[in-house]
């Protein structure tokens, strides 16, 4: 799905043995999740009083706010680990979790797959078969940049 918010993937750990990268921003979920919590409040408050004006402006605001999450909230992770002997791509929304954990020995490339502007890295795997690393496609250098890395990795060359 192309979703301009979305942000590449970045690096955030690599060694010999183990290269990870993740998209999403914690701040940013958090800064969305106190901003519901307190519109509810304050809708709550309102409410409470007997002010039914600001009351449904809170209320609205905090369905905004649902909304910024369900859209913006979106945290990938792939972990490709040599000891463990594992690729693991992890997915964390709002309403839901997914995780896939496939052997590291299928793996046997990166490469950049387009989208117009945009481009996301595909794992390709020993049986032909290709997996998204994020499932956003991004603007930017950032999948030719993963995808070089997950391909020095794989070649040693972390």
């Amino acid at each position: 799905m192309c979703r301009p918010q979305n942000v590449a993937m970045r690096i955030v750990e690599t060694s010999a043995a183990r290269l990870m990268a993740q998209s999403g921003s914690l701040a940013l979920l958090f800064a969305l999740g106190g901003g519901f919590f307190a519109c509810a409040v304050l809708a709550l408050r309102a409410s409470m009083a007997g002010d039914s004006g600001p009351a449904a402006g809170f209320a609205v605001a905090a369905a905004g706010f649902v909304a910024g999450l369900a859209l913006l909230g979106r945290r990938e992770a792939m972990v490709l680990d040599r000891a463990g002997g594992i690729v693991v791509l992890s997915s964390v929304a709002l309403m839901r979790q997914r995780e896939a954990r496939l052997a590291l020995a299928g793996l046997r490339r990166a490469e950049v797959e387009t989208k117009g502007a945009r481009a996301r890295v595909l794992l390709v795997w020993a049986d032909g078969g290709r997996r998204p690393a994020a499932q956003a496609f991004v603007s930017g250098p950032g999948p030719a940049a993963l995808a070089a890395a997950i391909n020095g990795w794989l070649a040693g060359q972390s």
